[in-house]
Order: C-alpha cells, then structure tokens, then sequence
C-alpha cells in the first residue's frame, strides 16, 4: 500500500524537531481532552482526525486519565479504521500519551478527589510499576504496539526523579516508546531529570508540555529559558485556549451549561473566576480584531496587540514595599553537579545555601585581614631574603589561591582559599610597590603610583570578569547570568518587594509554593528600578555577589586615578591624601546617612565618589609618600593601611 501521507502532502504545515531529537512534527496538534459519552465513537473520531491529517496535522495527543480510558480507545480505532480504509499508516501518525493519573478517574488524597472510582495505591503517579503498568494498558486501549512520545503528565513529589527517569528509558528500551517528556513539570525538576539522564547514561526527556495561552505564560515565558539552549527542550503546549475562556463563550454574569460551570472542575480550575475575568478585559481588544473566535485568539494575536494584553494579564509591579522575600529562594550553588538552581530558606547564601550570609560574607572578605596580615609581615621577609625571593613565593600562593577557590565546593576550604589569595594581594602590594618606588625617579613617582593603581585596579577587574561570565556547564564554580545574579542584590536595596518583580529566569529553582515571576527579563532593568538595583549592587556587594561589586567598583576606581599625576603637581601628594582621606570619610558618613532614609539617588553618588576618591588619592600616591622610606618592612605597612582604609 502506498503511503497515505500523499493526501496531506500539498497541506501548508509548518514541521518542527521535536527538541533535541529527529522527529519531525506538525506546528499544530490535535489534543484529546474533551467530553466523552456514548455520542463520541471510534467514528466520529475518525472524522475530526482524518479533517486534521488533511490538513498536514500529523501530531496527535493524548493521555490515560482522558475519559477515564475512553479517549484513548477511540483514538485507537480511529488510527485502526484510518490504516484499514488507507487514510494513513501508522508511519505517518505521531502518537503520543501521558501517564500519570490511570484510567480511573481522580482519587482521594494527594492526586485529586472522587473516591467512588476505586482507586487502588499503585494505580496512579510516576513510580516504576504505574509507569510500566500504565504504558502497556494505554497501548491495550490504543490497539498500538508503540508510541512515539510518551509524557509525565504531571510530576510525583512522592517518587524520586531518579526512578521515574529509569522507568521511562525502561519503557523505551522495550520499544513501547521513541521518546519521552514531561508535563508541567518545574524548570528545577526538568534540569534534575536531565542531570540524572547525562549521569546514568540515560535518555533525556526532549519535550515539556505546560499550559500556554495567553493568560498563563509565566513557564514558557521566563522559567524555561535556560534549558532551551542548555538541553534544546522542546515545548508543545495544553490549554491555548485557557480552558475555553478565551473563546469568549464564558462571561463573569453567564450561567450557560459549559463544562467549566460544573462544580465538580473547580479543583481543576479554582482560579476559573479570575480567568473569565482577565478574558472579559480583552474583549475590547479583540473588537479590534472583529470578534474573539479560537482562531484569532491563537494566530492572529500581533505584537502591537500583545503589548496592551501584557497591560491587562500581568500586575503593574509597585514600588517601595518593604523587602519580604531575601534571596527570592532562589540559589545558584557552588557544585557543578548541581550548579544552576535549587531552593534555599531566607536568609542564606547563594553559593552556599547551607549556608548563613554572614558565614559567607565572612568567608568572602576573609582576604582582607589575611592581606593586612601579609602587608606587614612581608617586608621582613623581602629584607632578609630580597624582594626577588619574596616575589617568586608570594606568585605560588596566588596560583594555590586560585586553584583552591575554584576547585572546591566547601565553604571553608573556600575560605581557605581566599585566606591563601590574601597573602597573595598582601604580599603583592607591599613588595612591588616599594620595588617600584626604588626604582623610580623622584620626577616620575605621581606616574608611576597612578600606573600601579590602575595596573591592579584592572588586575582585579579581569579576573572578575571572567568569573562573572563563566559557564556553569563547563565546570567553573561561578553562576554566568547578570539578570539572575542582579536580582540576588535586589533585596538588599530595599525599595523594591522582589517577590512580586521576580524578572527573568529567576523562577528557576523556586520552590512550588513560592510566587512566580510576574515580570519579563528586561523588566529588571526598566528605568524605574535601575537606580535601587545599582543600589543594590554597590552597597551590599557581600551579601548577594561581591563579583558584581567589584566589576562596577573598580570601574569606577581606575578612572580618577589617570589624572592623579597631574593633580599632584598643582596640589602636592601630601596634600591630596589628606583631602582623599577626609573626603572617603565624609563619603562614608552621608551615604550611610542616604541609605538609611532611603534616598537612593544620593547613596549611589556619595558611594561612586567615595570609590573614585580613594582612586585619585590613596590608592594611587601611597608608595610615592613612602618613597624615601627604608626598609622594606616600613613601606609593607603603609601599604597595610592603605588597604584597610580601602
């Protein structure tokens, strides 16, 4: 027999992959969700599927709990009828179903209600038994030997991830299935799913199926971002029509006999209310369109139409509420078997969410006494055994430094190794600044000090960098992306409740009670929050991510420092330091002052000028001050103070 498909050859359908696989789909699907009685036979399926396939639809969809079976037996007579009668093959067809929920209807207790359809322990959620069980009965009911996707229709907080994605490649490798994929699942527990797979050497799921209309966007929009390009996850959606309330049949005073008025689907849909009325607000819009029929909800919708639904479907964010949320229970970790997102309770760490903020922000400001400490002992050293020795050792400790910081997932040895870095910058400090000093004519010196401030302004700077914008994936220890790692410093700016400005992926990792982001990405960085984020940003680097802070911090830095030289030839040193000092301390004062009255404007100036201030002064004309001062050790200290005032 010839293949079939040559009726639908000459339809217009768009076919997409499916995910990271090689199977070809049609853009849209015929779903299977609907009544069922007597009046919906094998027949009459067979019409609506033959009218789809006509038209280039090869995708069909279904599950176990459609009808309690009933949907999946038609299905299957209709695929049966179709081969027989030469419609199609089974070639030509995607099949797909969704296990989970059994084919007896809702029970009591965790998986929904309705205790009249006797529903046994196992007959239902994702452990291995119901998985294989439920498989080979949804096969039975569709009189197919296999599927091509089979689907976790929801996720089970009861099973381990571990043994549902066990029990789904089992399913594939007895040939009962091609693929499989998930639905409505969290981005967290599709990332974990994945993780196990590439661990296991196991197949990955290639498809999530979410809710996706234009009411319900928050998933697809913001939380699967990430693993669209990390895992090439493939979406076909449920629900375009938001459970038929964007047809425009419901209105808020109808009383019509639709299915969604039964009070028996109040718990599918308990925020039923709030969806008739966000639909009742675009009516005006789609008048514009001319009517609010199925197809131009879903097609016809353009960005200039979108744009006023995004004013009526997400909540206008508010300004200046207190902060209620710390860390958005969000964490980006430190182990790289795990690095992208998990939750964490209030008041922990990011890199270390076992962890409280003031272990790690202890931890992370661990080098500066350690540097102090080095500062003073060094130039000991450096006269005993010369400047030359105490360099070559002091450059060992910064590779051990680094490779200890980068290698470990434990906070202490994190510690450990900023303590071994400290000794590094100390010893750094002290010993080439005084080496320079000797070296350099008196004429030369305001020179050679701005060029040693701006030398290791960009020496921390760089490094930064590259630990900011390394990839997670290819076993760096830091976290990559600026929208998640700003967000972190949203709460401690003050101005902004993050729990409802939540903007791009940061829903990633959120526990399922917390709330969801109701702003896109670029929101974060909308005028009206720029300046509590730079805020943020500058005043609690420690807390949320002192990379951050240090990138805008020596930014600002090594600009006033170029002009220090010729400053220092109409001021004099002496007298810029002692206006440097002073002024750092006034700076401290009233950005202290600034932040407390909530005046974000003035504390991110008076923050910026204290920074550029210690750059144009301190930073730079240290060693020039102690440039006739001998030995070694006298210069370590000077230096030593130097960065304690920093």
């Amino acid at each position: 027999m010839a293949s079939a498909s040559s009726d639908n050859k000459t339809a217009r359908m768009p076919y997409s992959f499916l995910g990271n696989s090689g199977l070809l789909v049609s853009k849209l699907s015929l779903g299977s969700w609907m009544n069922y009685g007597e009046e919906f036979t094998a027949d009459a399926w067979f019409d609506m599927m033959a009218l789809a396939f006509k038209h280039g639809v090869n995708f069909f969809d279904n599950a176990e709990i459609y009808g309690r079976g009933q949907a999946e037996e038609n299905m299957g007579g209709a695929i049966k009828k179709g081969i027989a009668n030469g419609t199609w093959s089974r070639e030509d067809l995607v099949i797909t179903t969704k296990i989970f929920y059994g084919s007896k209807g809702f029970p009591e207790g965790p998986f929904g209600n309705g205790p009249e359809n006797g529903v046994q322990a196992n007959d239902q959620g994702l452990s291995r038994k119901h998985i294989v069980e439920g498989t080979k009965a949804s096969l039975a009911r569709l009189q197919l030997d296999y599927v091509d996707v089979i689907f976790c229709h929801r996720s089970d907080a009861f099973t381990p991830i571990e043994e549902t994605v066990q029990a789904m490649n089992f399913v594939i490798n007895q040939g009962w299935a091609f693929y499989w994929g998930t639905s409505s699942w969290s981005a967290a527990q599709i990332q974990e799913a994945c993780e196990i797979a590439d661990r296991l050497g196991l197949a990955r799921p290639i498809v999530e199926q979410p809710e996706y209309n234009l009411i319900e966007r928050n998933r697809v929009d913001f939380e699967y971002l990430d693993l669209y390009k990390k895992y090439k996850l493939g979406l076909t959606t449920w629900s375009p029509l938001g459970y038929g309330t964007l047809t425009g049949k419901y209105s808020i005073d109808s009383s019509d006999g639709a299915r969604l008025r039964d009070p028996k689907w109040s718990a599918v849909v308990p925020d039923f209310a709030d969806r008739v009325a966000k639909a009742e607000k675009l009516r005006p819009i789609a008048e514009e369109l001319d009517s609010l029929k199925a197809l131009e909800v879903v097609v016809m919708i353009t960005s200039d139409v979108k744009s006023k639904i995004d004013t009526l479907v997400l909540p206008v964010p508010k300004l200046h509420e207190p902060d209620r949320s710390a860390l958005m229970n969000l964490a980006q970790c430190n182990d790289t078997d795990e690095c992208i997102a998990r939750p964490v309770a209030d008041n922990t760490c990011l890199m270390f969410p076992s962890h409280s903020k003031l272990e790690w922000t202890f931890a992370v400001n661990a080098w500066i006494v350690d540097a102090m400490i080095s500062c003073l002992g060094c130039g000991h050293f450096s006269d005993k055994f010369g400047r030359k020795k105490t360099l070559m050792s002091n450059c060992i400790f910064m590779l051990a430094g680094g490779v200890v910081q980068s290698a470990v997932s434990n906070i202490w040895l994190f510690t450990l190794g900023r303590l071994i870095a400290g000794i590094a910058s100390g010893t750094a400090t002290a010993t080439i600044g005084a080496f320079v000093n000797a070296l350099s004519p008196p004429h030369k010196r305001n020179t050679l000090g701005m060029g040693m401030q701006i030398f290791m302004t960009l020496g921390i700077f760089f490094p930064a960098v590259c630990f900011f914008f390394a990839n997670t994936s290819d076993g760096w220890r830091y976290p990559q992306r600026i929208r998640v790692r700003a967000g972190g410093n949203l709460p401690a700016a003050g101005p902004i409740d993050v729990r409802k400005q939540q903007g791009g992926s940061v829903e990633e990792g959120l526990i399922d009670s917390a709330p969801k982001p109701t702003l896109k990405q670029e929101s974060v960085f909308d005028p009206r929050y720029r300046m509590p984020l730079a805020c943020g940003i500058l005043l609690y680097p420690s807390i949320s991510d002192p990379r951050i802070g240090t990138l805008i911090i020596e930014f600002i830095n090594i600009w006033p420092a170029i002009f220090t030289g010729a400053m220092c030839s109409h001021f004099g040193a002496r007298n810029m330091i002692t206006w440097g000092l002073s002024g750092m301390f006034m700076m401290t004062v009233l950005m202290t002052v600034a932040f407390v009255v909530d005046m974000p404007v003035l504390s991110i100036l008076f923050t910026a000028l204290h920074v550029a201030m210690f750059g144009a002064t301190v930073g730079s004309l240290c060693w020039v001050m102690t440039a006739e001062v001998s030995p070694d050790s006298i210069c370590a200290s000077a230096s030593s103070l130097c960065i304690d005032i920093k």
